[in-house]
Parts: structure tokens; C-alpha cells; sequence
């Protein structure tokens, strides 16, 4: 597949208006069940192959992660819309008063036209296919922009959309900033963005130029809370299972842990031990590809000074070999809580003393 080919700029709105053409004069009713049932049959039988291209964009994935992570999530997910799609399109019975009798109601739920989504690279396929499937269970076409990051995932989302849907129906945009930045300036009927909340706000801008309705899933903080009576092996496992999953590269890992003070040190040690026993469990090595471990925001530079990080690991006399970076603070030391932390960059937190407990979850 070429995985280098970017959309010209000059055929997004051309594009956005086949969509809208075909979706006024044949709106989706019936076949939103075929279709649905079409993606899922031909993603479950890419999933191999999806796997395995998801792992050369990132340099090595493992193949059991992308499969759970991507293929299976949106599997569910499409099973799920499958299960209750005929039940949403119901219409529902309202009440409406008695000064209005012998007068009924329904609320019926009412297709908005094309919307747009534009996906991030950390689940280059859970997080392109689920809105798109959503989109379409309600009755809409798509155009999909998924992220430049992830080329070869990007086209294979392509090929399998083209072989899925006509291409008046769902359409996709490949291509960097500026496609994007174009692709977020037209005027949809919803537009979908998953991301970091940065390019959130350029987002949010563009489509207001519209006032295109826009739902936005951001970045965020994710703290963990450890109560005193809890066992500290397990939470340190299950943990680190939540935060080393996909190289911690998921918004909703957590990326800082309050502990109290006198169980810190149990902590930080079960918590060190922790990707050794992953590894063995799946017998495949973590990493991204060099271009991935760039992105994330690192933490302050005063950190940074305190532990110097050759060659973008941490220099820690005596510990394991291959454990996470990290990064050992009380709760005052607030500013790295407060970023949005991803992957290596959240690797760089160790669980973060908190000797008042809920009141420093702020």
C-alpha cells in the first residue's frame, strides 16, 4: 500500500459536498445495519494484518496489544452499536400535557448530515473506526482524517474504508498540519477531534468559523489514590498494567499516584518490578518508534537537571534494567501535575507522595 500519498488540499470541500449530495438524497435508514455488518466482517478479517502494520508504524508494537487495543475495542464497540441500532431508531413516546389533548408526541431521532473525525496515533484504529461507526449506526456519511503520524495505518484505514463503503458515503484525508488544519475548517455537520487539548483549541477555532457543532476528547490528568488499608503489590501492579499498556500512550493512563507518606518506598519498589513481569507475561518487547517518543510533553526542566536522561533514559545507580524513568515529588511540587502526560514522559513519574491525601488531588 502507498502510505506516502497526501490529499490535495484543493479536494476537501469538493469531497465534503459528494458526501452531502448522496447523503440528502439518500438518507441512511435500512442499510446502516449492512454497513456496520460489512466494517465489522472486514476488519475482523484484517486483523493480523492490522496488527502487524499498526507495529511497523510504531517501530514495534506488540501484536497482542493492537489486536485487544484496536481491532477487538472496535469490534465490541460495533457489536454493541449492531445489538441496539434498531432499538435507537424507535421513535419514542412523549407526553405532552393535558391542554393539549386528544394531541400526542414522538421524539425521534434525526440524522445531522457529514461528520467529520479526525483521530489521533495513539490507537490509530480504535479511535478512527469507533466514531466512524457511530456516525454511521446514527445515519450519516464520514470524513475521516486520521493521523499523519501513523502512515501506514492511515492506509490501510483507507483501503479498508474503500472496500467497506461507496465512496460517497465515507471518504478519508491523508496528509500532515495542513490538511488537517483545512480538514477542521470545513463547514461539517459535526465534527469529531480526539487529541491533545492544543491543537483542541485550533481545532475548536476553525470549525467556530462555521459554527459547526464539535465534540472534543482531550487530555487530561489521571491521578491513582492509594488508601491506606490497600495492598500495596497489588496496587502497583495494576498500576503499571494500566499505565504500561500501549506504552502508557492512553489519555486515560495514570500518570501520577498519591500514597501516603510511610508506604512511598513499598510502592516504588513493587512499582519497578512491575515491567519485567509484563514482559514476561506477553513475551514482547514495549517500545515506540523514535518519532513517538518525541511527542509527548516532558516534564520541567528542573527535573530534568536533577536526573540527567542520556539518550532519553534516566540515570538511576541500581535500578533494574529497563524500568521506567521516573520522578519522585511531593504534593507542593505541583507544576508536572498539572500537565498532560503521555507514554514516556508519564514513565517519568513515580508515585508522588501525598501525605493529606484527597485534599492534593486538586
Amino acid at each position: 500500500m502507498d502510505f506516502i500519498t497526501t490529499t490535495p488540499i484543493t479536494t476537501l470541500q469538493p469531497t465534503l459536498e459528494r458526501l452531502r449530495a448522496a447523503w440528502q438524497a439518500n438518507k441512511p435508514d435500512a442499510q446502516r445495519h449492512d454497513d456496520l455488518s460489512r466494517l465489522r466482517a472486514n476488519l475482523k478479517r484484517r486483523l493480523d494484518e492490522m496488527a502487524r502494520i499498526v507495529a511497523s508504524d510504531y517501530g514495534h508494537r506488540s501484536l497482542d496489544e493492537s489486536r485487544i487495543a484496536d481491532g477487538m475495542t472496535a469490534l465490541a464497540e460495533i457489536d454493541h452499536l449492531l445489538k441496539h441500532l434498531k432499538r435507537w431508531m424507535r421513535p419514542q413516546r412523549a407526553g405532552v400535557g393535558w391542554r393539549f389533548w386528544p394531541a400526542s408526541a414522538q421524539v425521534r431521532a434525526v440524522p445531522l448530515g457529514v461528520v467529520g473525525v479526525i483521530s489521533p496515533w495513539n490507537y490509530p484504529v480504535n479511535l478512527a473506526l469507533i466514531p466512524l461507526a457511530t456516525a454511521i449506526a446514527a445515519g450519516n456519511h464520514v470524513y475521516l482524517k486520521p493521523s499523519e503520524h501513523t502512515p501506514r495505518t492511515s492506509a490501510f484505514l483507507r483501503d479498508l474504508l474503500n472496500s467497506t463503503f461507496p465512496e460517497d458515503r465515507v471518504a478519508i484525508a491523508l496528509g500532515g498540519a495542513e490538511i488537517g488544519a483545512a480538514f477542521a475548517g470545513l463547514p461539517f455537520d459535526h465534527l469529531v477531534f480526539t487529541g491533545s487539548t492544543a491543537v483542541g483549541r485550533k481545532v475548536m477555532a476553525a470549525a467556530a468559523q462555521h459554527l459547526t457543532p464539535v465534540t472534543l476528547e482531550l487530555g487530561g490528568k489521571s491521578p491513582a489514590l492509594i488508601c491506606d488499608d490497600y495492598p500495596i503489590e497489588k496496587a502497583a501492579a495494576r498500576i503499571a498494567t494500566g499505565k504500561w499498556f500501549n506504552c502508557g500512550q492512553t489519555c486515560i493512563a495514570p500518570d501520577y499516584v498519591l500514597v501516603p507518606k510511610p508506604k512511598r518506598d513499598a510502592l516504588v519498589a513493587a512499582a519497578q518490578g512491575s515491567p519485567a513481569a509484563l514482559r514476561r507475561k506477553t513475551r514482547e518487547p514495549r517500545r515506540l518508534h523514535p518519532h513517538h517518543q518525541r511527542r509527548p510533553v516532558r516534564p520541567p526542566a528542573r527535573l530534568s537537571r536533577r536526573r540527567p536522561r542520556p539518550q532519553g533514559r534516566a540515570h538511576h545507580p541500581g535500578r533494574p534494567a529497563g524500568s521506567p524513568p521516573s520522578a519522585c515529588c511531593r504534593p507542593p511540587c505541583c507544576s508536572i501535575r498539572r500537565m498532560t502526560i503521555q507514554g514516556h514522559a508519564g514513565r517519568d513519574l513515580r508515585p508522588a507522595a501525598a501525605d493529606q491525601g484527597l485534599p492534593h488531588a486538586g
